[in-house]
């Protein structure tokens, strides 16, 4: 029930928002879809799965989305917070987050080896949250700075899928270690 709970909420926040950018109603709806994504993450049991990059980077990239939902919430309510703030948070962590993520584990599976990360990987997730991080809120911190801000996150985000590139590459251009097709 709570996930469709959610579902329903980030939904009207879509609706809303699509409607009227950045309007009360949006603002409301984006608290409410945080909030139940809150709850519904904290059901996950993160300390089980502190072990496996390749499981704690998915809850980590998901965190990202109730953040940038309840970003967006209180940037519509008038409370100081731009709105570019929910926007950077939802697509450089949430959508880079889960692409690195999602990639990093489905490669593995598509190429016959076991379900564990690489070694450089779990920096590679780390390095794509610093940058969300640093493009989300280096602006606010140093207002006098901003092309410095975007460009001190750069690095790190790009640092992130480099990495997966010189990890991965071998990996996805090699026959699948299993020997079957695909």
């Amino acid at each position: 029930r709570l996930g469709t709970a959610a579902l329903i909420a980030v939904s009207l926040f879509a609706l809303a928002d699509l409607s009227a950018p950045g309007s009360v109603p949006a603002g409301a709806a984006a608290l409410l879809a945080s909030l139940l994504l809150v709850l519904r993450l904290a059901g996950w049991r993160l300390a089980a799965v502190l072990d496996d990059p390749l499981v704690w980077s998915l809850h980590l990239g998901y965190a990202w989305v109730p953040i940038g939902l309840a970003a967006l919430g209180l940037s519509a309510f008038g409370l100081g917070l731009p709105r570019t703030l929910g926007v950077h948070l939802l697509t450089a962590g949430a959508m880079g987050g889960m692409i690195l993520a999602v990639m990093s584990r489905v490669a593995l599976g598509h190429t016959g080896r076991t379900l564990a990360a690489p070694a450089w990987i779990p920096l590679a997730y780390g390095l794509v949250a610093l940058g969300a991080l640093l493009r989300s809120v280096g602006p606010l911190l140093w207002p006098d700075a901003v092309l410095t801000a975007l460009a001190l996150s750069a690095l790190p985000w790009s640092g992130a899928f480099a990495i997966f590139l010189g990890v991965y590459a071998p990996i996805l251009t090699s026959p699948r270690i299993d020997g079957r097709p695909g």
